[in-house]
C-alpha cells in the first residue's frame, strides 16, 4: 500500500485563503481593506519554491523615472590605430544605464558575454547606491541578488541566440548566483562551473581554509553546447596554441624525454647526453660527450625522471643535432633535481592529418592564470595595487575567448574593472589574426574608467614602455620535519645554486613561503611593448529632463544630439562625415546632394525616420554605390511617447 504525503505548507496557504475569502465577504465595502486582502492573498499564493529576496530599487531606477538615459562622446579620448577597422567602445557610468541603452542598439547581437562583478564578500568590496556594503548589513545578499538580476536580464536579451555568457565569482554568493541564473537564464541552458585556482598561497590566520580557487559559471542562451561560439567540442588542434616566429605555423611542445618502459639511463646509454642551452640568445645545441668547459651564458642539462633519477632522452643525439630548429627549452620546476631544464619538440599541426574531438575540463590549475600573473598583467603598465584590487588574469580572459569566439565575435564586458577583457581581445586578435570586438562597461567610482580602465586599452592599442621584474623559480623544496636534520647541507645546496646563477640574473634571492624553500632568480626588464591595431571610442552615460519648465525646451531636439553616438555603437563605426554621414534634418540631406563631389569616399548615409528622400537623391545615392540606412525609431521612440512629443 503507497501513502501520500500531505503538503503541510499548501494545507495552511488553504485554510489561511479561506479566512481571506471571510474577511473580505466582511468588508466588502471598504476599498482599501479589500485591496489590503487581496495583496496578502498575492503573497500567499506566489512562488514558494526557489531565490527569494527582497527586492531593492536602485537609485538609476528612480532617475529614468523623469529622465531619460544617453550616450555622450568623449572625443578627445578616441583612439584610432586604423580608420577602415571596426571600434570598440568604452562606455562610462552605470552599468544598468548603459545595458538599457545596449538594448535598443544591440538587442540578440552579442555573441559573448563575460562579467566579473563584484563578489559581495562583506568586506566593502560591493557599492549600492554609492554606499559600501559590509557584512553588518541585513540585507547585503537582497540587495546583490536585486542589483545583479537587473542586470543578467538585460544581458540576456543582448546575446545572440547562439551566445554565451560566463560569469566569474567566488563561493560568497556562488549558490545564489547559480539559482539566480537558473531562473533567468533556465536551468536547461546551465552548461557547467569551472573551478580555476587563483593562487596557491594564502593568509594562514584567515580562516579554517585557505581559499585558493573561484569559479565561472557557464549558460549558452538556446542551450547549444556545440554551437559556433562555445567550442566545448573544440577539435584537438586547440592544443597547437603556439606560432613559431619563422613559418608562422601554430606547434604544440612535446616533451623530448622518454617516458613508459625503457625510460631509464642505463636502459638506452646512448639516448643519455647533454644539451647545452642559452636562455638569453635561445641558442641550443647538443652533445655526445660532456663538454670539459661550457661556454659563457649557457647552462647545461640532461634527461632526468619526474622521480629526480638519470632518464634518457628519445632521439639519438645525431637525430637531435638535424633536427634543432624543431628543439626548444624550459625551466621545469616540478622537477626534483636541482637541474630542471629540458627540451622540447616542436610539433606542428600539419603533421597532423587525424583531428579528434576532446572536451575542456571544468577545472582549470594553470599558473599562468593565477593572481601572482594577474597582478603583474595590471602593474606592467604601471598601474600600483592601490589603483584597483584583484584583477583576472589576461591569460584566463584569453582562454575564454578561445574557447567561446570565433576570429569576429563580438563581446561584453559590463563589469570591465580594469580592462583585462579588453586588453584579453586586443591580443588574441593579435594572434590569431582575428576581428573580435569589444564593449566595454564600467563605472568611474575613484576616477576608475578614465585613469584605469581607459588607460590600460589605450596604452594596449598604442604601446608602451615597461619597466619591471621578472621572475623565475630556480629550485624550489617543499620542507618537512626530517630535513631539519639535514639543515646544513640543504643550505650549502641552496648556496651553490645562487652562486651557479647569480651571473645570470641582476639578483638571485632565496625564500622560504609557506613551508617551500625557493630559490629565485630576478631580471630587470626595460622593454617598449608595441602597440595592436585597434580603435576606441569612449562614451559617458548622461541624462537629458523628459519634462522642463522652460516652455522652449524639446525632448526631441535633445535627443537627435545624441543619435551619432547610438548610431557608431550600434555599427561600430566612426561618423565622420566623409566615409559615414548621418542625416537629421531635410536641411541635412539637401547641402549633401549640393555638395555631391564630397560624397566620392562614402560608403553609408544614415538617415533620420522623419527625413524623406526625394526620388533624385535616392537616385544620387544608388549612382554612387552609397548605401542608405535608415536610423531605427527604437532608439527613443518610448521616451519621446511618455514626453509627448510622439
Amino acid at each position: 500500500m503507497r501513502y501520500s504525503v500531505a503538503n503541510l505548507s499548501k494545507l495552511k496557504r488553504i485554510r489561511m485563503i479561506e479566512f481571506l475569502n471571510k474577511l473580505r465577504k466582511e468588508h466588502g465595502d471598504d476599498d482599501d481593506t479589500v485591496i489590503a486582502i487581496n495583496e496578502i492573498e498575492l503573497e500567499l499564493t506566489s512562488k514558494k519554491y526557489g531565490l527569494i529576496w527582497e527586492e531593492h530599487e536602485e537609485r538609476v531606477d528612480e532617475q529614468i523615472k523623469t529622465k531619460v538615459p544617453v550616450f555622450t562622446e568623449v572625443l578627445d579620448k578616441e583612439v584610432i590605430w586604423d580608420g577602415d577597422l571596426p571600434y570598440n567602445f568604452l562606455l562610462e557610468g552605470d552599468n544598468l544605464h548603459s545595458l538599457r541603452l545596449l538594448r535598443k542598439t544591440h538587442k540578440e547581437s552579442i555573441d559573448v558575454i563575460y562579467i566579473d562583478p563584484p563578489y559581495n564578500t562583506g568586506n566593502k568590496d560591493f557599492v549600492y547606491n554609492d554606499e559600501m556594503i559590509s557584512k553588518e548589513d541585513n540585507f547585503r545578499h537582497s540587495k546583490w541578488l536585486s542589483f545583479m538580476e537587473k542586470r543578467i536580464r538585460i544581458a540576456w536579451e543582448l546575446l545572440k541566440p547562439e551566445g554565451v555568457i560566463l560569469i566569474s565569482i567566488d563561493d560568497n554568493e556562488l549558490a545564489a548566483l547559480k539559482m539566480l541564473c537558473d531562473e533567468i537564464l533556465d536551468e536547461k541552458n546551465y552548461e557547467a562551473i569551472i573551478t580555476y585556482v587563483r593562487k596557491t598561497s594564502g593568509k594562514q590566520d584567515s580562516s579554517n581554509f585557505v581559499k585558493s580557487t573561484e569559479y565561472i559559471l557557464v549558460y549558452s542562451r538556446a542551450g547549444l553546447w556545440n554551437c559556433n561560439y562555445l567550442k566545448a567540442g573544440e577539435k584537438i588542434t586547440k592544443r597547437y596554441n603556439k606560432i613559431d616566429k619563422v613559418t608562422g605555423k601554430s606547434y604544440r611542445e612535446v616533451d623530448l624525454r622518454k617516458t613508459g618502459s625503457n625510460d631509464r639511463r642505463q636502459d638506452r646509454i646512448n639516448l643519455y647526453y647533454p644539451f647545452y642551452y642559452n636562455s638569453n640568445t635561445n641558442d641550443l645545441f647538443c652533445k655526445s660527450a660532456p663538454l670539459d668547459t661550457i661556454p659563457k651564458g649557457y647552462i647545461e642539462f640532461f634527461p632526468i625522471k619526474s622521480d629526480g633519477t638519470d632518464g634518457s632522452w628519445r632521439w639519438e643525439c645525431k637525430t637531435a643535432k638535424d633536427k634543432i630548429k624543431l628543439l626548444t627549452a624550459h625551466i621545469m620546476p616540478k622537477y626534483k633535481r636541482i637541474n630542471k631544464w629540458t627540451v622540447y619538440e616542436k610539433d606542428f599541426i600539419d603533421k597532423k592529418e587525424d583531428v579528434r574531438t576532446v572536451k575542456e575540463h571544468t577545472f582549470w590549475d594553470r599558473k599562468e592564470f593565477n593572481s601572482d600573473n594577474a597582478v603583474t598583467d595590471f602593474t606592467n603598465f604601471g598601474f600600483s595595487n592601490k589603483d584597483f584590487s584583484f584583477p583576472k588574469s589576461v591569460e584566463l580572459l584569453k582562454h575564454i575567448f578561445e574557447l567561446t569566439t570565433n576570429e569576429n565575435s563580438l563581446i561584453l564586458d559590463f563589469f570591465a574593472g580594469s580592462g583585462t577583457a579588453g586588453q584579453a581581445v586586443f591580443e588574441l586578435n593579435k594572434r590569431d589574426g582575428g576581428n573580435r570586438n569589444i564593449i566595454l562597461c564600467t563605472n568611474n567610482e575613484d576616477n576608475l574608467c578614465e585613469k584605469v580602465t581607459y588607460q590600460r586599452l589605450s596604452k594596449t592599442i598604442k604601446g608602451y614602455e615597461f619597466k619591471g621584474k621578472k621572475e623565475e623559480v630556480l629550485y624550489e623544496k617543499k620542507l618537512a620535519v626530517k630535513d631539519l636534520e639535514n639543515a646544513e647541507q640543504i643550505l650549502e645546496d641552496t648556496q651553490d645554486i645562487i652562486e651557479k646563477y647569480k651571473l645570470d640574473y641582476d639578483k638571485v634571492t632565496k625564500k622560504i613561503t609557506e613551508g617551500v624553500l625557493k630559490v629565485v632568480g630576478t631580471k630587470i626588464i626595460i622593454k617598449k611593448v608595441e602597440g595592436i591595431k585597434a580603435n576606441l571610442k569612449y562614451y559617458k552615460t548622461n541624462y537629458i529632463e523628459k519634462i522642463s519648465e522652460d516652455e522652449n525646451y524639446n525632448v526631441t531636439e535633445e535627443l537627435l544630439k545624441h543619435i551619432v553616438e547610438m548610431v557608431q555603437l550600434e555599427h561600430a563605426i566612426k561618423i565622420d562625415n566623409n566615409e559615414y554621414i548621418i542625416v537629421l534634418t531635410d536641411d541635412d540631406v539637401d547641402k549633401i546632394e549640393r555638395d555631391k563631389w564630397d560624397l566620392k569616399n562614402c560608403k553609408a548615409v544614415y538617415i533620420s525616420s522623419q527625413v524623406l528622400l526625394t526620388k533624385r537623391q535616392e537616385t544620387l545615392f544608388d549612382d554612387l554605390g552609397i548605401e542608405s540606412i535608415l536610423i531605427p525609431k527604437y532608439y527613443f521612440d518610448n521616451e519621446l511617447r511618455e514626453a509627448g512629443e510622439l
